[in-house]
Formats: C-alpha cells, structure tokens, sequence
C-alpha cells in the first residue's frame, strides 16, 4: 500500500480553464497546501482515482531541492479533472 498523504487542510484545486466545450481536451490542475511528506508518487496515486493523469509537475525549491508544496496535474480529460474538482 502506497504512503498515504494526509494534508493538514484540504488541498486547494483551481477550477480547469475551459476552452472549448468537449471534455476530451487535457485539464490541467493546480494544487496547493501539499504536505511536505508528499512526493510524486503520492499525488498520482491520489489523483489517478479519478482519471489517466498525463503528467504531474511539482514547482521544486532550488535551494533546498524539496518541492515548495504546489503542484500542476494534467488529466487526460476534462472529465478526469472534474471528478477530481468534486471528490477533493
């Protein structure tokens, strides 16, 4: 079983800019207030309940190589990105 990553708030997820209205366009997620005891791994496990996730970038604090506690997630589909938006 994957660690599991208990943020000490709810993490804050911006709503996907819509562009056109189809829901097989990649969403790309913004989420905040994540712990620092999180990594890659974790995230996706999180998120990939919801939907293929394409791609997670995780902003990196140069001087101390730990991320700064925000990350990008890509979902395949809006869809994926929506379900995520509602159950976090």
């Amino acid at each position: 079983m994957p660690p599991v990553c208990q943020p000490p708030m709810p993490p804050v997820i911006s709503q996907p800019v819509p562009s056109l209205p189809t829901a097989n366009l990649p969403a790309k997620l913004f989420v905040g207030q994540i712990p620092r005891t999180c990594n890659e791994a974790t995230i996706r496990t999180l998120f990939q309940q919801f939907g293929e996730v394409s791609e997670i970038y995780m902003m990196k604090d140069k001087s101390t190589n730990g991320h700064k506690g925000a990350a990008f997630v890509t979902f395949v589909d809006m869809a994926a990105a929506q379900m995520a938006i509602k159950h976090l």
